[in-house]
């Protein structure tokens, strides 16, 4: 019986250029991340995982000085990668090297849309397919020590360690439902950079319960969430040391701009803040409210948008049950309430999702408005 060789740990520019040298088209790579963003808005890439055959590699970004070489794996339509749960470790990848890979598979859509629970984790996952259980000790650990313990290696080792076993199991047996395009296709829309830009003007989307909310707030809503992504990356904090959302609302309400004072953020002297302030003020000023507008609670939601949502998740259970899936990987609230907004942007209006369930679901959308 052959032993798999010791893993590598790369900290030097020849050593990373023999690696990737090494990798052929026809390989496939199993990936993951380590990263910190506790304290900051932009992920701190700590640690690369690679495994490709049976060699298990580390990439060390705090040492090296340059990833570059590692874009032409990335980038080859030859070599297939998988990771799971892979959105954060795209961004961490599309921030550090500059690119997102092509030819992806991600094990936990893989693991949905097989009949698994909606956001299994690694772990969980591991443990169904092949009764091993993984040690998660060093979930929270430092992965910006240096050096890293043979702990942390291991830990970090078995992230990748059963990867490629896991994407071939679950891509057999979705080659059996039919389901195999299905994965392809969601797995390569983790691949639009629009995902990772982080774009200040798109920020109030993430905000609940917007869709109904009465002018001009919308308007200071959507300003005040562009500013505060605008400072926290100029300062690279975490948004929500900014502002809160609920400080948000409580801004956008306000009349008396005098009287404004944000809470105080972290990482900032005093005549920052007190600068930063004089910018909210601002931005009241420039959308002005004379009359402070009702109380308002944001997922509240007018009664006819609540009945006809409750309809259509009502038709995705019912369909997800047939298919034995989750609901959430046919259509989540967010895609329902982009269905009545803005329908083109829902991806239940494209690709596979569209003949499953789209059709149905706008078809009882447009009963509903002719009603």
């Amino acid at each position: 019986m052959t032993h798999p060789p010791p893993p590598l740990y790369i900290e030097e520019s020849p050593s990373l250029e023999a690696f990737c040298d090494s990798i052929q088209p026809g390989s496939v790579l199993a990936l993951d991340t380590e990263f910190v963003r506790e304290r900051t808005y932009f992920p701190i890439f700590c640690l690369l995982q690679i495994s490709v055959g049976n060699q298990i590699a580390f990439i060390d970004p705090i040492r090296l000085c340059s990833l570059d070489p590692l874009r032409r794996v990335l980038l080859n339509p030859g070599i297939l990668k998988i990771l799971h749960s892979g959105r954060q470790d795209l961004e961490v990848i599309h921030q550090a090297i500059g690119v997102l890979p092509t030819n992806l598979i991600d094990t936990q859509i893989a693991a949905a849309l097989a009949g698994y629970p909606d956001q299994i984790g690694y772990g969980r996952l591991v443990l169904d397919l092949f009764s091993v259980q993984l040690n998660k000790e060093h979930t929270r650990t430092d992965w910006q020590q240096r050096p890293l313990s043979s702990e942390q290696l291991r830990y970090a080792a078995d992230d990748v360690a059963y990867l490629s076993s896991a994407c071939h199991k679950l891509q057999e047996h979705l080659s059996g439902q039919g389901r195999l395009e299905w994965l392809l296709e969601d797995s390569n829309a983790l691949l639009d950079p629009a995902l990772y830009e982080n774009l200040p003007q798109q920020a109030w989307r993430r905000l609940g319960g917007v869709h109904d909310t009465p002018e001009p707030m919308l308007n200071r809503l959507k300003a005040l969430t562009a500013w505060r992504e605008e400072t926290a990356q100029r300062f690279d904090l975490p948004r929500n040391w900014i502002l809160k959302d609920e400080d948000i609302y409580s801004l956008a309400r306000m009349t008396d701009h005098e009287s404004i004072s944000t809470p105080h953020i972290r990482g900032l002297d005093r005549r920052e803040h007190d600068r930063l302030n004089h910018e909210v003020a601002k931005i009241l000023e420039s959308i002005n409210i004379t009359e402070a507008p009702p109380p308002y609670k944001p997922h509240q939601s007018d009664p006819e948008r609540k009945t006809l949502l409750k309809s259509l998740s009502h038709l995705v259970h019912n369909v997800a049950a047939e298919l034995s899936i989750s609901p959430t990987v046919l259509a989540s609230r967010r895609d329902l309430e982009l269905l009545l907004d803005t329908p083109e942007a829902s991806r239940i209006t494209q690709g596979w999702r569209l003949d499953i369930i789209g059709k149905r679901l706008l078809r009882e959308v447009n009963t509903a408005l002719s009603d």
